[in-house]
């Protein structure tokens, strides 16, 4: 495996264990350092004022709960974030449709595509303390 995307620290929300897992496993196999998995918005908001993190990975809706307070957050923060999910982007507020999507399911290539547009210049990536 390639480490291109080694010490990239990313925060990965999702409320589906089996998602998480794949999540994580295929980002740690080429190198990034997760953040969580959080499976709730009050887990990743607690996180995301504890962390520093690159970028954030999070899952739309959160069993029922929309990400989007973490999102904003995030993004007026300057946080890269990918939304995750397996609704139409229209469902999405209009403030974060142009925000990098992936729809789910996703494979590990579709991840790193996305990833790829996120932070497109590896090398010159910086940490958000407290993002």
């Amino acid at each position: 495996m390639s480490n291109s995307w080694a010490g990239l620290r990313l925060l990965v929300v999702e409320d589906e264990f089996i998602n998480a897992m794949f999540t994580v496993d295929t980002l740690e196999e080429r190198g990034c350092v997760i953040v969580g998995p959080a499976a709730s918005l009050d887990e990743a908001m607690d996180l995301a004022e504890r962390e520093t993190v690159d970028g954030a990975i999070l899952d739309v809706n959160l069993a029922g709960q929309p990400v989007f307070p973490l999102t904003d957050r995030l993004v007026a923060r300057g946080v890269p974030v990918l939304l995750t999910t397996g609704y139409d982007s229209s469902t999405l507020p209009e403030r974060m449709r142009g925000l990098c999507q992936l729809q789910k399911p996703f494979s590990d290539e579709q991840l790193f595509a996305a990833l790829g547009r996120l932070f497109p210049s590896m090398p010159a990536r910086r940490a958000t303390v407290g993002a």
